[in-house]
């Protein structure tokens, strides 16, 4: 028996291919991975509600980013956030990247966006003590890689002033869920 044992290993092959099984290597692909980055014309932004328990003293505003195009993309990085007053005039807020007690200090991680899929941020900022000197209406958000920006209604986000711990935004990363937009 041991004469035979080499053959029929060998012929194992040739019999699936002459059976229409096609012998190919198959790479394994991340799956719902898109190689173009989500233009700003493609997505839409909009105030993710409901909830959210704030920690004491903080205001947050957690965002919804949606791929309204019938193609994938994917993002990557941190987006630009501008605040917008009443009169459309830019609160001079102090945006920042590092994390605090709300928003998540990890770096990025690419997500994927299939159409009609969804990714998320998260901004937050900390009370005005001494008063507000101004109230946003809208939040700017440009997508990262983008020039052009999505505008979102809000409102309960103060400006405190220039120097007031109140007037410093801190933004996370692009994120697949919300929790991923929150420090643990």
């Amino acid at each position: 028996m041991r004469k035979w044992a080499p053959v029929t290993l060998l012929a194992v092959p040739f019999l699936l291919v002459g059976c229409g099984y096609q012998w190919v290597e198959h790479i394994p692909q991340r799956a719902g991975a898109f190689t173009t980055r989500c233009s700003t014309g493609q997505l839409a932004g909009a105030l993710l509600g409901g909830g959210f328990s704030e920690p004491t003293g903080q205001h947050t505003v957690p965002l919804v980013i949606s791929n309204t195009s019938t193609n994938g993309c994917y993002l990557f990085g941190y987006p630009q956030v501008a605040f917008i007053d009443g009169a459309r005039q830019t609160i001079p807020f102090q945006v920042q990247s590092t994390g605090d007690q709300v928003v998540t200090s990890a770096a990025p991680a690419r997500v994927d966006l299939a159409p009609h899929g969804l990714a998320y941020i998260t901004v937050n900022k900390y009370r005005c003590d001494a008063g507000d000197v101004a109230q946003a209406t809208t939040v700017r958000v440009t997508p990262p890689g983008e020039t052009e920006s999505l505008e979102v209604a809000i409102s309960g986000i103060a400006y405190c002033g220039p120097e007031d711990p109140g007037s410093i935004v801190q933004v996370s990363p692009v994120a697949e869920t919300q929790q991923g937009t929150l420090s643990h």
